[in-house]
């Protein structure tokens, strides 16, 4: 059996048996190198070390433990009582209000599930006492996070860098403008739904 065939039958077996896909895919990459060639297994733990030295790479825990702190300090909460007062008054007002307070956390934390995480755990309870449809709220929540993966700083531009071998600064400069105008067409939308379905005005 070729090597090529015995490290597909170990990847999606051992997807199948409940491994991890990173714990399955490291198994069928290890059995293939030693199949190949006995000393590829130097090389192997060579390229796993370089992978490891790797500045921009540091960012990510650090980031993660970023939206961890905020999320324990209470800094969601915060924010989003802020926007309460400046934009509570629109109508279906915890919308727009997530929008942004997602977007203003995004441009800290750099982990978009984190940000998620952070400002639903506010906002979704809150639409639930007002009666939001909450189809209307998890979409909401959903699409704010997603914007998250183009604000810098971003995990996901980071690793797009380091893989690709391109500038991670550069990047971050190209996410600016995509995620502004996907801010700006998801407070368009939000905004002309709670309008038509009548939702209620918020003041913090």
């Amino acid at each position: 059996m070729s090597a090529q065939a015995l490290s597909m039958i170990l990847l999606f077996g051992g997807i199948l048996f409940g491994f991890d896909v990173a714990i399955a895919i490291g198994m069928a990459a290890l059995v293939g190198f030693i199949m190949i060639a006995d000393d590829s297994i130097v090389l192997l733990a060579e390229k796993f070390t370089e992978g490891l030295d790797s500045f921009p790479l540091l960012a990510i825990p650090l980031f993660i433990l970023a939206g961890r702190i905020m999320t324990r300090g209470g800094i969601a909460r915060r924010m989003v009582d802020v926007l309460l007062l400046v934009i509570g008054g629109l109508r279906g007002g915890l919308a727009p209000v997530t929008l942004l307070s997602t977007f203003a956390l995004s441009g800290v934390c750099g982990s978009a599930s984190a940000d998620t995480a952070a400002i639903g755990s506010v906002t979704i309870p809150e639409m639930r006492k007002r009666n939001y449809p909450m189809p209307f709220a998890a979409a909401v929540t959903a699409t704010a996070g997603a914007t998250g993966h183009l604000l810098p700083p971003s995990i996901d531009l980071i690793i797009v860098g380091v893989v690709a071998n391109i500038s991670v600064g550069a990047l971050f400069l190209a996410g600016v403008v995509p995620a502004l105008v996907n801010l700006v067409a998801m407070m368009a939308l939000t905004l002309g739904i709670a309008a038509w379905r009548q939702m209620p005005r918020e003041q913090g």
